[in-house]
Formats: structure tokens, sequence, C-alpha cells
């Protein structure tokens, strides 16, 4: 049997995730596959020390996004309302972890925060369910999605994806972690950031501190 993957996908805060710190979280971890969103030059440059393949597409705009990998993929933009999300296409020719094609979705939706951005944040939704129906094959989508679990977009992304961690959460007997509170050192009071899966058992997911963000990263282990 194939041995799990490892993703991370983490929030940096346009810059202020501390790139030492960040360096040094990922020389722990060691993730298969990094998804970064909000993500600066500065913390570009780290990543790239560690990864050898993926796409790294850094901005001061909170546009930054960027999926690093261990081996190779096939990385490229889907369009978007905003600003693109990426997708990576892994193999199992070079992911000896797979035993079929993996698409890993990168996602970062507007915030809710007033009425012009409710219409980017349904088009965001409506073009990933266009997407995942014409290509239905084992997949991640995750990211800062700027949604609680009782907000549309999360609900209508639930309908054809799993909450890998809540089905983390319940393995243990727990509650998911939130992601989210108004500044780095702050208490995380909403769970915003989400790793959703098809076709995929989750062996774990875990909330991982990012010194310097507001959001905490989610560290998931998923297998064929």
């Amino acid at each position: 049997m194939p041995s799990p993957l490892t993703l991370l996908t983490v929030n940096l805060w346009n810059g202020r995730a501390h790139p030492e710190a960040l360096g040094a979280m990922l020389e722990r971890h060691r993730p298969d596959v990094l998804l970064a969103q909000e993500l600066a030059p500065e913390q570009a440059a780290v990543i790239e020390k560690h990864y050898a393949h993926g796409s790294l597409r850094p901005s001061r705009d909170t546009h930054g996004m960027g999926i690093a990998l261990r081996r190779p993929g096939v990385v490229r933009e889907l369009p978007m309302p905003r600003r693109n999300f990426m997708g990576a296409q892994l193999s199992p020719a070079d992911w000896p972890e797979l035993s079929a094609p993996l698409e890993v979705l990168c996602a970062h939706l507007s915030c809710p925060n007033g009425p012009r951005r409710f219409p980017e944040r349904r088009e965001q939704v409506r073009r990933l369910e266009d997407h995942m129906h014409h290509k239905p094959v084992s997949r991640v989508l995750a990211g800062d999605l700027n949604a609680t679990t009782r907000m549309p977009a999360y609900q209508r992304l639930r309908r054809r994806l799993r909450d890998a961690a809540q089905e983390a959460a319940t393995a243990r007997g727990e509650l998911p972690a939130n992601t989210w509170g108004p500044g780095a050192r702050a208490p995380r009071i909403m769970r915003i950031d989400h790793v959703l899966v098809h076709a995929l058992q989750v062996h774990g997911l875990r909330a991982v501190r990012v010194a310097g963000s507001d959001h905490d990263g989610l560290l998931a282990t998923l297998g064929g």
C-alpha cells in the first residue's frame, strides 16, 4: 500500500508571517505538498530553498499564491474573479504515495466584507463547481476559503467534497480547530481554512501555528 501524502495549506498574511519561522516549520514537518495563500517575495524565497518543483507567484497585494512540490507535477492557474487560484496534477509515476492521479487545488475565496464581494465569491465557487464537474478525479481543495461551515460557499463545496478536518477530529473524539484570529498572537476564533477531499482517505489533520500570521496552517495526511 502506498505511504500517505502530507499536505500543508497556510495563509501567510500578505508577508507578515516570519520567513525564518516558516522555513523552520517546513524543515520540521516536511510536507510533500505546500499550498500558500497571501504569499510575499520573502516567503517565496524561503520556500524555494525547500522545494524543487511547483510554481510560486508572490505578490504584495494579498493575491500572492503558490504550490510547492517535493516531486514533479503540472501546475497551472485557474481563472477567477479578483485573483486566480492554482491547481496541480500529480501522477503516480512521479509520486509513489499515490495509487491514482491526484488534483490539488489551492483556493483563496474573496472575504465577505462588503456587498461587492458576494458576487465575486459566488462566481469563484461556481467556477470551482464547474471545474470539478468536468474533472471527476481524486482531489484536494484546500486554502483560505473565508467561510465558516455555516456559510453558503462552504456548504456548496461540501456537496462534492468531504471535510478532512471534520473527519480527523471526529476520529479523535474532538471538534475541528479554529484557524483564524484577529492578529498573529490572538486566539483562533473562526474555522475558515479548510482541506476538502474527494476519493481520498484522511489519515490525520491538525492545525499548526505559523509565527507572524493571523491564520494557523492545516497539516493533513492523506491516502488513496
